[in-house]
């Protein structure tokens, strides 16, 4: 079920204008493409053992992910906290994508790197 904007915007403690901050904070880098992903999610279990309750517990999982594409590369960040501040180094990180080491490119000579 697809609530209002302004349910998800409360429920994660965001703006929008913060969001749009954050992905151009993780396109900053050189980026092709960026996405944020949050998750709110309940659960219960029961554990049973001989038909007897052995165990059982109440789950949440709560925070935001970060996703960057770099051409073929990808970089992705989670986090179990939507704060302002841990949003934004996840996406100064992974909005810088490194070049890959020399020996990733294979066998080639040129007059630079003699």
């Amino acid at each position: 079920m697809i609530k209002d904007k302004s349910y998800y915007l409360d429920t994660f403690h965001v703006s929008q204008e913060g969001l749009e901050a954050l992905v151009a904070t993780a396109l900053s880098g050189g980026g092709d493409y960026a996405d944020l992903y949050f998750e709110n999610t309940a659960y219960s279990d029961l554990l049973l053992r001989d038909s007897e309750v052995g165990s059982g517990g109440f789950h949440v999982d709560y925070g935001a992910g970060i996703r960057v594409l770099c051409g073929e590369k990808t970089g992705y960040a989670y986090a179990e906290s939507t704060e302002a501040a841990a949003l934004r180094d996840a996406a100064e990180v992974f909005g810088r994508q490194p070049l890959p080491p020399r020996y990733a490119l294979g066998y080639w000579y040129s007059r630079y790197w003699a």
